[in-house]
């Protein structure tokens, strides 16, 4: 998944879901900061947190990143992470 096609289905499923990305590009010192892995998708500019405004629609949510072809979407509890790859 391209970088310009990571963020523009990121930004479709927040419009659709009702979502607010809490995290996205990060530089490697705010990484470390908030505890991002060494290698965080975060510093590549392919990852981004996601809260949804009703919990409730997250599988939803999830099940749709899956069809847009994101490879990880991993459900951490208080938010969902999208990430793409290379």
């Amino acid at each position: 998944m391209l970088l310009a096609e990571f963020w523009e289905k990121a930004v479709l499923l927040c419009k659709e879901f009702d979502g607010s990305m809490t995290s996205g590009v990060r530089s490697a010192k705010r990484n470390a900061e908030v505890g991002g892995a060494l290698l965080s998708w975060h510093i590549a500019g392919l990852a981004c947190d996601v809260v949804l405004d009703d919990v409730g629609r997250k599988p939803a949510f999830i099940q749709r990143a899956k069809a847009y072809g994101f490879p990880y979407v991993l459900d951490e509890s208080d938010h969902v992470h999208l990430q793409g790859e290379v």
